[in-house]
Protein backbone atom coordinates (compact mmCIF):
# COMPACT_ATOMS: atom_id res chain seq x y z
CA UNK A 1 0.00 0.00 0.00
CA UNK A 2 2.76 2.41 0.91
CA UNK A 3 4.70 1.59 -2.26
CA UNK A 4 1.69 2.01 -4.57
CA UNK A 5 0.79 5.54 -3.45
CA UNK A 6 4.06 7.22 -4.57
CA UNK A 7 3.71 5.48 -7.93
CA UNK A 8 0.17 6.84 -8.32
CA UNK A 9 1.37 10.35 -7.44
CA UNK A 10 4.22 9.99 -9.94
CA UNK A 11 1.80 8.85 -12.69
CA UNK A 12 -0.58 11.72 -11.95
CA UNK A 13 2.26 14.23 -12.18
CA UNK A 14 3.44 12.69 -15.44
CA UNK A 15 -0.08 12.85 -16.88
CA UNK A 16 -0.35 16.47 -15.80
CA UNK A 17 2.93 17.35 -17.52
CA UNK A 18 1.87 15.47 -20.65
CA UNK A 19 -1.43 17.35 -20.68
CA UNK A 20 0.39 20.69 -20.41
CA UNK A 21 2.78 19.76 -23.22
CA UNK A 22 -0.10 18.73 -25.50
CA UNK A 23 -1.87 22.03 -24.80
CA UNK A 24 1.29 23.97 -25.61
CA UNK A 25 1.69 22.01 -28.83
CA UNK A 26 -1.92 22.74 -29.83
CA UNK A 27 -1.45 26.43 -29.01
CA UNK A 28 1.70 26.66 -31.12
CA UNK A 29 -0.07 24.92 -34.00
CA UNK A 30 -3.03 27.33 -33.72
CA UNK A 31 -0.72 30.36 -33.67
CA UNK A 32 1.12 29.03 -36.72
CA UNK A 33 -2.16 28.46 -38.58
CA UNK A 34 -3.38 31.97 -37.67
CA UNK A 35 -0.11 33.49 -38.87
CA UNK A 36 -0.31 31.57 -42.14
CA UNK A 37 -3.95 32.57 -42.66
CA UNK A 38 -3.22 36.24 -41.91
CA UNK A 39 -0.22 36.20 -44.25
CA UNK A 40 -2.34 34.69 -47.05
CA UNK A 41 -5.14 37.23 -46.55
CA UNK A 42 -2.73 40.16 -46.56
CA UNK A 43 -1.05 38.79 -49.67
CA UNK A 44 -4.46 38.51 -51.31
CA UNK A 45 -5.24 42.16 -50.47
CA UNK A 46 -1.94 43.29 -51.97
CA UNK A 47 -2.35 41.12 -55.06
CA UNK A 48 -5.81 42.51 -55.81
CA UNK A 49 -4.71 46.05 -54.88
CA UNK A 50 -7.66 46.51 -52.55
CA UNK A 51 -7.71 49.82 -50.68
CA UNK A 52 -8.34 49.75 -46.94
CA UNK A 53 -8.52 52.39 -44.23
CA UNK A 54 -6.57 55.61 -44.87
CA UNK A 55 -5.79 55.99 -41.17
CA UNK A 56 -8.01 58.93 -40.21
CA UNK A 57 -8.14 59.92 -37.47
CA UNK A 58 -11.84 60.74 -37.55
CA UNK A 59 -14.05 62.27 -34.91
CA UNK A 60 -15.94 59.65 -32.88
CA UNK A 61 -18.85 59.57 -30.46
CA UNK A 62 -19.66 57.02 -27.73
CA UNK A 63 -22.66 54.76 -27.29
CA UNK A 64 -25.61 56.83 -26.04
CA UNK A 65 -27.96 53.97 -25.19
CA UNK A 66 -26.50 50.50 -24.58
CA UNK A 67 -29.25 47.88 -24.89
CA UNK A 68 -26.71 45.05 -24.46
CA UNK A 69 -28.48 43.24 -27.31
CA UNK A 70 -25.35 42.31 -29.22
CA UNK A 71 -22.09 40.38 -29.13
CA UNK A 72 -18.64 41.95 -29.34
CA UNK A 73 -16.77 40.86 -32.47
CA UNK A 74 -13.16 39.76 -32.28
CA UNK A 75 -10.60 40.84 -34.83
CA UNK A 76 -11.16 37.81 -37.08
CA UNK A 77 -14.91 38.51 -37.24
CA UNK A 78 -14.24 42.18 -37.95
CA UNK A 79 -12.01 41.22 -40.85
CA UNK A 80 -14.77 39.11 -42.38
CA UNK A 81 -17.11 42.12 -42.33
CA UNK A 82 -14.56 44.72 -43.47
CA UNK A 83 -15.22 46.80 -46.61
CA UNK A 84 -12.53 47.62 -49.18
CA UNK A 85 -12.43 49.51 -52.47
CA UNK A 86 -11.07 47.76 -55.56
CA UNK A 87 -9.06 49.44 -58.37
CA UNK A 88 -12.32 50.07 -60.27
CA UNK A 89 -13.79 52.09 -57.39
CA UNK A 90 -16.27 49.38 -56.33
CA UNK A 91 -17.00 48.31 -52.76
CA UNK A 92 -15.79 44.77 -52.14
CA UNK A 93 -15.04 42.37 -49.28
CA UNK A 94 -11.50 41.34 -48.31
CA UNK A 95 -11.57 38.59 -50.94
CA UNK A 96 -12.37 41.08 -53.69
CA UNK A 97 -16.00 40.03 -54.11
CA UNK A 98 -18.39 42.80 -55.13
CA UNK A 99 -20.77 43.77 -52.32
CA UNK A 100 -24.54 43.61 -52.65
CA UNK A 101 -27.14 44.35 -50.00
CA UNK A 102 -29.09 41.16 -49.37
CA UNK A 103 -32.02 42.73 -47.56
CA UNK A 104 -33.35 46.28 -47.73
CA UNK A 105 -30.63 47.67 -45.51
CA UNK A 106 -27.50 46.55 -43.69
CA UNK A 107 -25.49 47.84 -40.75
CA UNK A 108 -22.59 50.08 -41.72
CA UNK A 109 -19.98 51.49 -39.32
CA UNK A 110 -16.57 53.16 -39.42
CA UNK A 111 -13.97 53.37 -36.67
CA UNK A 112 -11.55 56.17 -35.87
CA UNK A 113 -8.90 54.94 -38.30
CA UNK A 114 -11.33 54.72 -41.23
CA UNK A 115 -11.90 50.95 -41.21
CA UNK A 116 -15.41 50.30 -42.55
CA UNK A 117 -17.55 47.29 -41.68
CA UNK A 118 -20.95 46.04 -42.83
CA UNK A 119 -23.21 43.15 -41.83
CA UNK A 120 -26.81 42.10 -41.54
CA UNK A 121 -28.48 43.22 -38.33
CA UNK A 122 -29.30 40.23 -36.12
CA UNK A 123 -30.94 40.69 -32.73
CA UNK A 124 -28.74 39.37 -29.95
CA UNK A 125 -25.72 39.10 -32.25
CA UNK A 126 -24.82 41.97 -34.59
CA UNK A 127 -25.58 45.62 -33.89
CA UNK A 128 -23.55 48.78 -34.39
CA UNK A 129 -21.51 48.43 -31.14
CA UNK A 130 -20.49 44.86 -32.11
CA UNK A 131 -17.84 46.05 -34.55
CA UNK A 132 -15.86 48.05 -31.98
CA UNK A 133 -16.72 46.26 -28.71
CA UNK A 134 -19.02 49.09 -27.63
CA UNK A 135 -16.31 51.73 -28.04
CA UNK A 136 -16.83 55.06 -29.86
CA UNK A 137 -17.37 55.02 -33.63
CA UNK A 138 -16.79 57.56 -36.40
CA UNK A 139 -20.00 56.53 -38.19
CA UNK A 140 -22.89 54.19 -37.42
CA UNK A 141 -25.97 53.66 -39.52
CA UNK A 142 -27.29 51.68 -42.45
CA UNK A 143 -26.55 51.31 -46.14
CA UNK A 144 -27.75 49.88 -49.42
CA UNK A 145 -25.05 48.67 -51.81
CA UNK A 146 -25.80 47.44 -55.33
CA UNK A 147 -23.15 45.77 -57.49
CA UNK A 148 -20.44 47.52 -55.48
CA UNK A 149 -22.02 50.98 -55.70
CA UNK A 150 -23.16 52.76 -52.54
CA UNK A 151 -26.78 53.76 -53.20
CA UNK A 152 -28.14 54.75 -49.79
CA UNK A 153 -26.64 55.65 -46.46
CA UNK A 154 -28.23 56.75 -43.19
CA UNK A 155 -27.37 57.50 -39.58
CA UNK A 156 -30.07 55.25 -38.13
CA UNK A 157 -28.53 53.88 -34.95
CA UNK A 158 -30.39 53.70 -31.66
CA UNK A 159 -27.11 52.98 -29.87
CA UNK A 160 -25.03 55.95 -31.13
CA UNK A 161 -27.58 58.51 -32.47
CA UNK A 162 -25.02 60.38 -34.55
CA UNK A 163 -25.63 63.46 -36.70
CA UNK A 164 -25.01 64.22 -40.37
CA UNK A 165 -21.34 65.10 -39.88
CA UNK A 166 -20.57 61.45 -39.07
CA UNK A 167 -22.17 60.31 -42.34
CA UNK A 168 -20.03 62.86 -44.16
CA UNK A 169 -16.91 61.40 -42.55
CA UNK A 170 -17.63 58.01 -44.09
CA UNK A 171 -18.18 59.59 -47.51
CA UNK A 172 -14.88 61.45 -47.11
CA UNK A 173 -13.11 58.17 -46.30
CA UNK A 174 -14.61 56.43 -49.36
CA UNK A 175 -13.65 59.40 -51.54
CA UNK A 176 -10.07 59.16 -50.25
CA UNK A 177 -10.07 55.53 -51.33
CA UNK A 178 -11.30 56.61 -54.79
CA UNK A 179 -14.63 54.82 -54.49
CA UNK A 180 -17.27 55.70 -57.08
CA UNK A 181 -19.81 57.92 -55.30
CA UNK A 182 -22.51 58.90 -57.76
CA UNK A 183 -26.13 59.72 -56.94
CA UNK A 184 -25.98 58.49 -53.33
CA UNK A 185 -29.12 59.11 -51.25
CA UNK A 186 -28.16 60.31 -47.76
CA UNK A 187 -30.87 59.98 -45.10
CA UNK A 188 -30.61 62.04 -41.92
CA UNK A 189 -32.67 60.27 -39.27
CA UNK A 190 -33.76 61.54 -35.87
CA UNK A 191 -34.56 58.84 -33.30
CA UNK A 192 -36.38 59.27 -30.01
CA UNK A 193 -37.51 56.48 -27.69
CA UNK A 194 -36.16 53.99 -30.23
CA UNK A 195 -38.53 55.35 -32.92
CA UNK A 196 -37.82 57.38 -36.05
CA UNK A 197 -39.54 60.76 -35.68
CA UNK A 198 -37.91 62.54 -38.63
CA UNK A 199 -36.15 61.55 -41.85
CA UNK A 200 -34.55 63.99 -44.29
CA UNK A 201 -33.30 62.81 -47.70
CA UNK A 202 -30.30 64.54 -49.30
CA UNK A 203 -28.81 63.55 -52.65
CA UNK A 204 -25.02 63.31 -52.52
CA UNK A 205 -23.41 63.61 -55.97
CA UNK A 206 -19.95 65.25 -55.79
Amino acid sequence: MFTILPNIIYINQSMRILFILLNLLSLNQLLAENYTCEHMLNAQLNKQKLIGATGGPYKTSPVVVDFKDYEDFGEWERREFEVFVDPNGLLVDRRGRTLNTIRHEELLVMDESGRIFRAQKEFGYSHHPSFNAGRPLAMSGGSTIQQGFLREIDNGSGHYKQGEEFLDQLLIELDRRRAILVNVDKFIITIQNNKIIEEIKINYDP
